[in-house]
């Protein structure tokens, strides 16, 4: 019975497989999320005709929506908020409840969309944690009515319409 001969390797051909697994690695980091996420958005509402709202109306409010997150690919947790406070942005206004408060997000890499709606709120909130699988934010978007008074703002106008 023979032993069996295991060929050698170069150190050159070590070298280059090295280098490209670094390589590949050090490559791979730039897809991965951002391991902290934190945007706030605000604008003020816009007048729609009569002829869209019939003879309803409403003084001008400012919509805000709140995008806080963390991914640590096993563990994420993530907060999106939205709220309405009276007149324009440029105010420090009260807080104003409205008709309609609508949040969507998305998260990188999955094509389904969640959201959370509040009627009659001053503002809407959801927070979530997932335990395994973390989920990265990509986008949120709210919006929000009453009366004759509309607002829209999104982070990601293609990601989050």
């Amino acid at each position: 019975m023979q032993g069996m001969n295991l060929p050698r390797l170069r150190p050159a051909l070590i070298a280059s497989v090295g280098t490209m697994l670094v390589l590949s690695l050090l490559g791979s980091a730039c897809t991965l999320p951002p391991i902290q996420q934190k945007d706030e958005l605000r604008v003020d509402s816009v007048t729609l005709a009569p002829k869209f709202v019939g003879a309803a109306e409403s003084p001008p409010f400012c919509l805000h929506l709140r995008l806080v997150g963390g991914f640590y690919v096993a563990y994420s947790e993530r907060q999106v908020e939205s709220w309405v406070t009276e007149g324009r942005c440029d105010s420090d206004g009260a807080p104003r409840a409205v008709d309609q408060l609508r949040m969507n997000w998305r998260f990188q890499g999955y094509d389904t969309q969640r959201s959370r709606q509040c009627a009659n709120a001053t503002g809407c909130r959801s927070q979530e944690r997932d335990i395994v699988e973390g989920h990265a934010l990509r986008c949120a978007s709210a919006v929000a009515q009453q009366g004759n008074q509309t607002a829209f703002l999104t982070t990601d106008v293609v990601g989050c319409p």
